[in-house]
């Protein structure tokens, strides 16, 4: 993997950090679902499938596998409640 600085006072000092804060608000917008266990609007369940995307090929019984599992029960529990209108 290559660096995008020399140092950390580059990295700190660049003007955009956007990059930083995007990967930060994501993982934790994965977390807090994984942790609430519920997906309650539009913006969790994009954040819970591009997740699940990213784990797609994890390995049973792993902490991703947990994980793939987890999110993909609660991506079919919140499209059931929203577009079927039931519950599990």
């Amino acid at each position: 993997m290559a660096l995008d600085f020399e140092n950390i006072f580059e990295a700190v000092s660049k003007k955009d950090p956007a990059p930083f804060n995007e990967e930060y608000d994501f993982r934790t917008l994965v977390d807090k679902i994984l942790t609430s266990n519920k997906i309650t609007n539009q913006t969790e369940l994009d954040t819970a499938l591009i997740r699940a995307g990213e784990i797609w090929d994890a390995l049973l019984k792993s902490a991703e596998g947990d994980e793939l599992d987890q999110l993909a029960d609660l991506i079919s529990d919140y499209e059931h409640q929203k577009f079927m209108g039931k519950n599990k």
